[in-house]
């Protein structure tokens, strides 16, 4: 646990680890070729969050990124678990795009994330549900014709973003009957889903 601001620490070796933070770190570096880093609170990184190996798992924390930081180096081994109640919050600029490299414990699921030129900047947040389900965050779980995950993604300032959202999934994820060339992003709204536009 550490109560300094504007620190910047590296987070290696091969044990589980967790971490806690009264204030903002300037740069977290994760280096671990094996074991799992935890939040147990909510934390902010101000400049980067840099990924050399490994995961980190927020569990019912938030992470949030400074509006002038970054996340650096996440690919498909190397991202953020965001699969409890915490977020993963960032800053979009309006005419900007920003990647949230989330997953699953063992899938990686970023989501990107463009506002149009005329929108609001914003501080937009993303976590996920390990299954689709028939009622949005709950009821039957979905056993086909779909993608195994569900991506929340909200904004803190409600209206004025007009986005273009790119979700991206592993092959492992795709239900029986799932057709990559018929796919389109659905949104749960007013009790229903709302289908877009297969592409």
């Amino acid at each position: 646990t550490f109560n300094n601001t504007n620190i910047s620490i590296v987070m290696n070796g091969t044990a589980n680890q967790t971490i806690s933070s009264t204030g903002a770190f300037k740069n977290l570096t994760i280096n671990k070729p094996s074991g799992m880093i935890s939040l147990l609170s909510d934390m902010t990184v101000s400049t980067a969050l840099n990924f050399i190996s490994g995961k980190i798992s927020i569990g019912n924390s938030n992470l949030t990124i400074g509006n002038s930081g970054s996340i650096n180096n996440a690919n498909a081994t190397n991202y953020i678990i965001a699969v409890g109640n915490g977020t993963l919050n960032q800053q979009v600029l309006a005419g900007g795009s920003k990647v949230f490299p989330v997953g699953q414990s063992s899938a990686y699921t970023p989501a990107t994330i463009a506002l149009a030129a005329g929108s609001t900047t914003d501080i937009m947040s993303v976590r996920m549900l390990t299954a689709p389900y028939h009622g949005g965050l709950s009821g039957d779980v979905a056993s086909n014709y779909a993608v195994n995950a569900t991506w929340l993604i909200s904004e803190l300032v409600t209206g004025g973003s007009n986005a273009s959202i790119t979700l991206q999934w592993p092959l492992s994820l795709e239900l029986p009957g799932f057709n990559r060339s018929l796919s389109r992003l659905a949104h749960y709204t007013a009790a229903a889903w709302e289908f877009g536009n297969a592409d």
